[in-house]
């Protein structure tokens, strides 16, 4: 069985859920990127990236995985601009440093993107 479980960034959530016998992914976002998600921003807890590394090394070390949600549906083809594309590339380079197993994205061009500049990162799409 494979569950897929929200995370609110709490790090007291990581033991209970390493105890259950299913295969496990946690899935969030930071309150801020340059993508979003498809979630509600203001309600996402405030958390930095060096804690968002801390938290998925934790989820691993319990045998998780994570998914990191960049499932805004539009970018405004801003995606296209030569600095918001650098940006782009240092977010997901900082993903793949950061030990995501899986991104979640919803526009196509991410996932041609993703695929060649970064292959190890399993891509899901959004529905």
């Amino acid at each position: 069985m494979q569950l897929l479980i929200p995370t609110n960034w709490d790090w007291n959530l990581i033991a209970p859920l390493s105890e259950i016998r299913a295969d496990i992914e946690i899935y969030g976002v930071l309150p801020t990127s340059i993508l979003g998600s498809g979630g509600a921003g203001p309600d996402i807890p405030q958390v930095t990236a060096e804690q968002a590394e801390e938290y998925i090394k934790l989820a691993h070390s319990a045998g998780l995985t994570f998914n990191y949600l960049l499932n805004a549906p539009s970018m405004g083809n801003m995606e296209w601009e030569e600095d918001t594309h650098a940006e782009l590339l240092k977010h997901l380079e900082w993903l793949s440093n950061a030990g995501v197993d899986h991104v979640t994205v919803a526009i196509p061009y991410l996932t041609e993107l993703i695929k060649s500049q970064f292959p190890h990162l399993k891509v899901e799409v959004s529905t």
